[in-house]
């Protein structure tokens, strides 16, 4: 984790789409670390990394108690909503183990559900940040700002020789 200042580099544009349908463009700043010369992009609170719609609208169509998907206010294709979907029944084992793990490195205490199997989702997302509007964005914001958050490109190694 970067302690120490990050200077401003520059910046980037950033896609937006909000619930309604709407697009509109962020420009995120670039900010890189003087110890680690790690460059990080300052989020808002609206997005989530790698998701181009707000946080709000994910958090619509995860939610553990939303049982109609398809009547949901957001303006998003099918086949996006059910990516959301996927991407968050398998993010959220993750999520509570980087939770734990943060909270562990802070002294804090920790709740210490069985299993996302054993729970329901909404006990063990309320255990952690509770379940008021906003819980998505208060379930990734520790796991970003710790590097907990898991990448989800790879890199190509062209230095390696095929045997």
């Amino acid at each position: 984790m970067c302690r120490e200042k990050l200077n401003v580099i520059g910046s980037r544009n950033r896609i937006w789409k909000q619930m309604n349908g709407n697009r509109s463009n962020l420009r995120i700043r670039r900010l890189k670390c003087d110890d680690c010369l790690t460059i990080h992009h300052e989020l808002p609170d609206i997005l989530i990394p790698h998701k181009h719609y707000d946080a709000a609208s994910i958090e619509a169509v995860v939610h553990p108690q939303n049982k109609i998907k398809d009547r949901l206010p957001v303006g998003a294709e099918s086949s996006t909503l059910s990516r959301w979907i996927r991407w968050f029944s398998l993010w959220l084992a993750n999520a509570i183990r980087c939770l734990q793990a943060i909270m562990l490195r802070y002294f804090m205490q920790v709740p210490n559900p069985s299993s996302p199997r054993d729970s329901s989702v909404l006990q063990l997302i309320g255990e952690f940040v509770g379940i008021e509007d906003g819980w998505l964005t208060r379930l990734v914001r520790p796991i970003v700002n710790t590097h907990s958050w898991l990448q989800t490109r790879f890199a190509y190694l062209s230095s390696l020789k095929r045997s």
